[in-house]
């Protein structure tokens, strides 16, 4: 396999905030449409937060982003995670 230099609409964040917002479920389904047609991708999720937040934020926010993928059916196998804290 090699890497695809591909990536999806990055996902803004208000301070400390972690649940999805509407508008940033729309953004991750353009994603999840390129991801269900082409069953060799594996997906990379990336999170981080400002020096002002917890460390756990980051993670926190991840742990969304997948949650919606493996909820609309993308198995965890597809997905990779990446916290630059």
């Amino acid at each position: 396999p090699y890497a695809l230099r591909r990536a999806g609409p990055d996902l803004l964040y208000a301070k400390n905030q972690t649940a999805l917002t509407p508008e940033q479920r729309e953004r991750l389904s353009e994603v999840l449409v390129a991801v269900v047609r082409n069953p060799g991708y594996v997906v990379e999720v990336a999170g981080s937060h400002d020096s002002t937040e917890q460390d756990s934020v980051s993670a926190s926010r991840i742990r969304a982003v997948v949650s919606f993928l493996q909820t609309n059916g993308i198995p965890l196998s597809r997905i990779m995670e990446r916290d630059y804290q």
